[in-house]
């Protein structure tokens, strides 16, 4: 029997799940965070496999706290920031931290 729909948020500072029940209350949140990196001034980099392994976490503890086994989910919807590079290799692998859209360091070559 279906009980709840699945919202998975992957965001700037957190990543965050949420179950809603069929008449639309949230019935269980939980967030993990994640944090933006600088490495040099004008720089905005994310770890993009914190966001995996914030998931990886999340979407049980969820499930947990509201006593919903995954198999009565109805959907999943999912949302992220806006436009990020990140970089994988010929197996999906992240190559480096991800590029977020308030990265500075193209400004020369935009103009």
């Amino acid at each position: 029997m279906i009980h709840a729909f699945r919202g998975i948020d992957i965001g700037t500072t957190a990543t965050k799940v949420i179950l809603v029940d069929l008449a639309g209350q949230i019935v269980a949140e939980t967030e993990k965070p994640a944090t933006l990196h600088s490495p040099q001034a004008g720089w905005a980099e994310e770890d993009a496999d914190r966001w995996w392994a914030n998931v990886c976490v999340a979407v049980p503890e969820c499930l947990c706290m509201a006593g919903v086994e995954a198999r009565q989910i109805a959907a999943v919807g999912a949302s992220g920031m806006v436009p990020t590079v990140v970089l994988l290799d010929a197996k999906g692998q992240v190559l480096r931290p991800s590029i977020q859209q308030n990265d500075a360091r193209a400004v020369a070559e935009i103009k």
